[in-house]
């Protein structure tokens, strides 16, 4: 009869309601398993949560932890990754894809996802950072370069990609675009307005600095020197709650003249 109906819509409705939790309850079960050197329990717990239900993609990262850190397995860690990717099909979770392949040193498999993503997404400047880093990573700096600089050139403002890229001109030896590019960010300077971002800026000086020094410009490279000190001094000043104690900042700095 009616009644009967609305009875069982509502308890189907609250069956729904709780799989989630269902879900959960496996990741939370799976954990207390491994914890008692229970693997494959803890590995079976984790395939009950199926695609497109919400804490799959927390399944499949736990399963690739375990696959990695306990059976030394990498193709069926790699596996995990590879279906979070392909199943949930984000930006975010090929990207996640690409860290994981980085991981076990699988970089040029991860050049190809970002460039795949960027073809997808070619003005997205974090995108441009993370293929940047990883050409970094794999020594191919000319190819870091031309991905930092295009990654600025789409707006991106980060003192720490500027620095990165001006740190590998001076490396290359390109010295007259390196300092092209420094005397471009110093004008830039004065809108730092945190701890990190100051201290970005002093790196930039000290290369700078370095780059004076390439040339034999010793007035020029005293004064870049200068230049540093008293940011540093002003940023003494300016951390009342100190994440990073200035002394640090500065001896962090002064590597890149050793």
């Amino acid at each position: 009869d009616k009644l009967e109906a609305e009875r069982l819509v509502e308890e189907t409705k609250t069956l729904f309601e709780k799989r989630p939790k269902i879900y959960r309850l496996s990741i939370l079960r799976s954990e207390l398993a491994l914890k008692e050197g229970n693997v494959e329990e803890a590995l079976g717990l984790l395939k009950l949560v199926p695609v497109g239900k919400m804490y799959y993609t927390a399944a499949r990262e736990k399963m690739a932890e375990i696959y990695l850190n306990v059976h030394q397995d990498k193709r069926a860690y790699i596996a995990c990754y590879r279906d979070i990717a392909e199943k949930v099909g984000s930006v975010e979770a090929y990207l996640v894809y690409a860290q994981a392949l980085e991981r076990i040193h699988q970089s040029e498999k991860a050049i190809e996802i970002y460039h795949k993503l960027l073809q997808m997404s070619p003005n997205d400047a974090k995108l441009m950072v993370k293929l940047a880093d990883t050409f970094f990573e794999m020594h191919l700096f000319k190819d870091a370069i031309d991905c930092y600089e295009a990654a600025l050139s789409s707006g991106l403002d980060n003192p720490a990609v500027r620095l990165r890229m001006v740190w590998l001109l001076s490396k290359l030896q390109f010295t007259q675009r390196a300092q092209t590019l420094v005397d471009q960010f110093v004008k830039d300077m004065d809108r730092a307005s945190t701890p990190e971002q100051v201290s970005d800026n002093v790196k930039i000086i000290l290369v700078k600095a370095q780059l004076h020094r390439h040339k034999k410009e010793t007035r020029q490279e005293l004064q870049a020197l200068r230049d540093a000190q008293d940011m540093i001094h002003k940023l003494n000043k300016r951390m009342i709650v100190r994440q990073k104690d200035p002394t640090d900042i500065a001896n962090d700095s002064l590597l890149l003249l050793s």
